[in-house]
């Protein structure tokens, strides 16, 4: 900061800042102030939305390393199949394209957390072996250019910019009077005419102010030029689609970059963050972008990558991640955006805010009240009624009374179960699991159906077939649904734990039912149907190796469940107290074997 105020001119400040992207600051005053240390970065933003977004779209995308009709389509094809828990969302279907709309920094998330290591490994299946490294030397020339000629367009726009400017500036000067359009010219000139030439005269603060956007000396491609180049980048067909180029650009290496990236995440963003989690994802982060410099060459590193070595000492510093993340902010601005003004300004436009958002802070309250806790019937279904009929309305009562109420409510409850319910006879599979799972707790005790009649004399005890039926559960937080009342599986996946035994197994919960008879002592249970485990070895050269430890992938027999005399946990009757995580679920094909893979999702 020495040198910084030892500047005399505007000229040489600019200079020193250019060249050690720092600026004086009156907290320099301070004789204990460190400005690395002191000033952190907001890990949402700089690693969601700057080191993923940069990877998969700023370098796999609009590098065309995933060519949109071979890597990209095939993508596209695995998302539609992968089930995710309803708590995560679903990413974008066209994810990667101008269509697919620009991601959220939970997205981001999502595809490095949990979509990276389910799904990113199927595309390297047929990927080209590169023993010698020439296609790897290849592809980084080919970028290099390719950025450089990027780059050198930019240029020329920009100059083409400055001097329309400047025309348009010596215009004014002149007092040049615009002439009379004649009828045919009368669209354009309007338009023309409609754009002001007013300079804007900036306050004396804003002059001494310098606006560095935060990737100064990236180069990042326009949409419009990722889907139609005119560049070596683009190989266009016969009939005008930009099919890409003919050979594939991935690389064996890529993956174990990206593994790199997506475990120093899950190490950072630890439910219990440790200094060892600390330590071993600032190791990876820094390991990850060394490498890219080495598989893409320099042209890709922006800021982003620098500022995220110091994410380790401010997780050191300042606790965990989510202790100093902006979700909150990002969410509650979204929800603040939605609101309608009426154009106010002046200081009204924060009263307008403050009267819609306590407006709909007591809408919100009195839904979840009808959700939750409804006098009767009808009223929770109108609650919900209310819900669907604003859900075109993102962002204001459908954001409260949806998101928050689904997604955070749940956080902090142990076990609870649907205030809906029904007292219905027992499906014949879930009947003789719960028979078999009293004979095998209780070897002791006798019991028999309601179509056997016991012996005479004999102690067994009867076991109805009339039990109370639930939509969903909450344990620990999670929110499970049954299969057998629900649309779909995607949240009745889940990771249990095997009683005495401490095994985990990956099943589908069928019913969650609450179970009382004479003799028989009531409990809360669930019927599961258990996955046919796959040997872990049968992977162990597939992509998939470097993640199935690390983030506790599994395999399974896709489309089959097990059955009896097969190894596996022998009772399909648990307590609700086993169950342990919700589980993403990904199909693929692995050696002629159709697979499910699963991925618990601790946090």
């Amino acid at each position: 900061m020495a040198i910084y105020r030892s500047c005399n001119t505007p000229a040489e400040r600019e200079k020193f800042a250019k060249q050690y992207a720092t600026r004086w600051s009156e907290l320099s005053r301070l004789p204990y102030f460190d400005l690395c240390a002191m000033v952190v970065v907001n890990p949402m933003h700089n690693l969601f939305l700057g080191l993923v977004k940069t990877h998969f779209y700023h370098i796999w995308v609009q590098l065309k390393i995933l060519r949109k009709t071979q890597e990209l389509q095939r993508f596209h094809a695995l998302l539609k199949n992968l089930s995710l828990p309803s708590k995560l969302g679903r990413l974008p279907k066209l994810i990667g394209e101008p269509a697919g709309g620009s991601l959220t920094a939970d997205e981001w998330l999502i595809l490095a957390t949990v979509v990276g290591p389910l799904v990113m490994p199927e595309l390297w299946i047929n990927c080209t072996p590169d023993p010698d490294g020439s296609r790897l030397a290849a592809r980084r020339e080919q970028i290099a250019a390719i950025l450089a000629n990027k780059k050198s367009r930019n240029k020329l726009r920009q100059s083409g910019r400055r001097n329309g400017r400047q025309r348009r500036k010596r215009g004014t000067a002149g007092h040049t009077q615009t002439p009379i359009p004649s009828s045919v010219e009368q669209p354009q000139a309007t338009a023309l005419l409609r754009r002001s030439s007013r300079q804007v005269k900036l306050t004396e603060k804003a002059r001494e102010m310098v606006l560095e956007p935060d990737d100064d000396g990236a180069i990042e491609v326009n949409d419009t030029e990722v889907w139609n180049s005119d560049d070596e980048l683009s190989d266009e067909s016969e009939d005008g689609l930009d099919t890409g180029p003919t050979t594939s650009g991935v690389h064996p290496r890529d993956l174990a970059n990206f593994h790199k990236l997506c475990l120093a995440l899950k190490h950072l963003l630890s439910q219990d963050l440790t200094p060892d989690d600390t330590v071993k994802g600032d190791a990876l982060l820094r390991e990850y972008c060394l490498e890219l410099i080495e598989l893409y060459g320099p042209g890709v590193i922006r800021p982003n990558h620098h500022y995220s070595t110091h994410t380790g000492p401010s997780a050191l510093n300042y606790g965990p991640l989510r202790e100093f993340w902006t979700f909150i902010f990002k969410r509650m601005n979204k929800i603040l955006k939605s609101y309608k003004t009426g154009n106010h300004g002046g200081g009204e436009i924060e009263a307008t805010f403050m009267r819609e958002f306590h407006r709909t802070a007591e809408l919100y309250g009195l839904l979840r009240q009808g959700l939750q806790n409804p006098p009767f019937e009808r009223m929770r279904d109108a609650c919900a009624q209310m819900v669907r009929t604003t859900s075109d309305n993102r962002g204001t009562l459908q954001q409260l009374a949806q998101d928050l109420d689904d997604v955070h409510a749940d956080d902090d409850i142990d076990l609870q179960l649907s205030p809906r319910a029904v007292n219905d006879v027992i499906p014949y599979d879930t009947y003789w699991a719960l028979l078999a799972s009293l004979r095998l707790l209780n070897p002791t005790q006798a019991y028999h159906s309601v179509i056997t009649v016991p012996d005479s004399g004999a102690t067994s005890i009867p076991v109805p077939n009339m039990v109370m039926f639930f939509d969903y559960a909450i344990v620990k937080g999670q929110r499970y649904l049954a299969a057998h009342r629900s649309k779909t599986s995607c949240d009745s996946l889940v990771l249990i734990r095997i009683a005495n035994s401490g095994e985990t197994w990956v099943g589908e919960v069928q019913d969650i039912f609450r179970y009382q008879a004479p003799g028989i002592p009531a409990t809360v249970n669930a019927y599961i149907k258990w996955f046919h485990r796959l040997p872990a070895s049968l992977f162990r050269n597939s992509p998939w190796s470097t993640f199935i430890e690390p983030f506790g992938l599994d395999f399974w027999v896709a489309d089959r469940f097990q059955q009896e005399n097969e190894p596996g946990p022998a009772n399909s009757i648990v307590s609700l107290n086993d169950f342990v995580t919700p589980v993403a679920r990904h199909r693929t094909t692995w050696n002629g074997v159709v697979s499910w893979i699963t991925l618990p999702l601790h946090s």
